[in-house]
Order: structure tokens, then sequence, then C-alpha cells
């Protein structure tokens, strides 16, 4: 073969090597029928903490006109779940407390002193509730209630009101349905009491600053107890029904 031809084939050799190797390289990338595989990290996003809103109690005051002239603050307050609550200053240090609650769940209330603590429980109810306890009635040193906790789920109410208000307790008696503070100005006497449920009952009578418990028992049942002498206070804790009949004067 003359040796222009040898060179002319070597020539294309090489050239139809070279569009070969191209070809490949074009494949294996991006130009072929068959691209590499390729991995996709999904994106991960971090979830944002639930968020919940707390309504703050709604706070009013009202004035009742007394039989004597004067007028009397009592100070309400609306609110939903677990709340803390000033006890108003306008009220003063002792204090009637009337909650109400319609829910199923617990309802507690608790007297809270200036440094934080639990002082006492008030209410402690197991679904709806509606009553009057006392609150300051007892001078503590150190341990004054200067807030209210209430603990539960969903509405509530609280009416805060001065002693001055609490009815009063004279001849012939007085009946109630559920916790009660009652006002005592006569003399020694002894009242009977009876109880229709069989929930505990407890009599306390608070005066001069100190309290006394009268009677804790379990109804129904029926006893006597000795009021002393007034002015005094009379609570009646249960959550059932009781009647209350002054009888003769101690003595």
């Amino acid at each position: 073969m003359p040796v222009g031809h040898r060179g002319e084939r070597r020539r294309r050799t090489i050239v139809a090597l070279v569009l070969a190797a191209l070809a490949t390289a074009c494949s294996g990338s991006n130009g072929g029928s068959s691209p590499a595989p390729t991995t996709t990290t999904p994106a991960t996003t971090t979830p944002r903490p639930a968020t919940t809103t707390t309504v703050p109690p709604r706070i009013t005051t009202r004035y009742v006109l007394q039989p004597s002239g004067t007028t009397t603050p009592v100070v309400a307050v609306e609110g939903t779940g677990d709340a803390t609550v000033a006890l108003p200053t306008v009220v003063g240090p002792a204090a009637l407390l009337h909650a109400r609650y319609r829910g199923t769940s617990s309802f507690v209330v608790r007297a809270v002193a200036a440094d934080g603590h639990d002082a006492a429980v008030l209410v402690n109810s197991l679904g709806a509730y509606d009553g009057t306890v006392p609150v300051g009635f007892v001078a503590v040193a150190g341990a004054a209630t200067t807030h209210l906790r209430v603990s539960t789920a969903g509405p509530w109410h609280l009416d805060i009101a001065p002693p001055t208000l609490a009815p009063t307790l004279e001849p012939p008696g007085v009946s109630g349905h559920g916790d009660a503070v009652l006002a005592y100005s006569g003399p020694e006497a002894r009242a009977q009491v009876v109880v229709t449920g069989r929930a505990p009952f407890e009599i306390d009578t608070f005066s001069g600053g100190q309290a006394t418990i009268l009677a804790h028992r379990t109804g129904p049942n029926a006893f006597e107890i000795a009021l002393p002498a007034g002015p005094a206070f009379v609570s009646v804790t249960t959550p059932g029904k009781w009647s209350m009949r002054l009888g003769n004067q101690a003595g």
C-alpha cells in the first residue's frame, strides 16, 4: 500500500477514536438516555411550638346600697381556666367569696399569702359549684391573704364582697344548699342543725379573729350546736342541703 494511503487511513482511525470517546463522555453525563441516578434529600423543617393565648380575667366593681344608706363595693371576676387574682383592696383583708362554676372538671380556689405560698384551700369541688366561703377571717401573722388562685378548666365567676353583706342568722333560723357564711349578732344560743345529704358537713364560727369548729360530721344527721355571743360569723361547709333553727338562749 502506498505511503500516502497509509497516512490517510491512520488519520481517519484517530478521528474515529476521538469521536467515540466524546460520545461516551456525553452519554455518561447528561446527553444519554440513561442519566446517572441522583439522590434527593427531602427538605426538613423544625415544627413551631404550639402557642396558647391566655385571656386575663375580667374584673368589674359595683356598689350595693345598704339599709344604713352606705354603699358597699362588690368586685366581680370572670375568667376561664387557671388564674391568679389579687384580693381587691377596696374590699379589705377579710372578705366573702361567692364562687360559681358550671363545668365538670375539678374546681379549686386557694388563698395565697404575700410570699406566694398557698395559705388555705377555700373551695375544692369536682364538678359544678355554687357557694360562699370566708377569706381572711382569721388573722395569721405574716400569712395574710393577698391573692386568690383558681385552678380549673372552663369558665368561672367570683364575687368578692365585705363581710357586712353576709345574710343574718336570726330567729327562727335559716336553710340553704351548699357553702354559706352567716352573720350572727345575738347572745349565746343553741341551734338545731339538720343535714339531709350524705356528704361531710362542718360548722365554724369566727369571732375576734379566731376560728372555732362547732361541728364536723357526715350526713344525714341532726344535732345541736352552741353559738357564741355575737358579733360573730358562722360558716357552713357542705355540698348538700341543710337547715339551722335557733332555739333557747344558752344559760
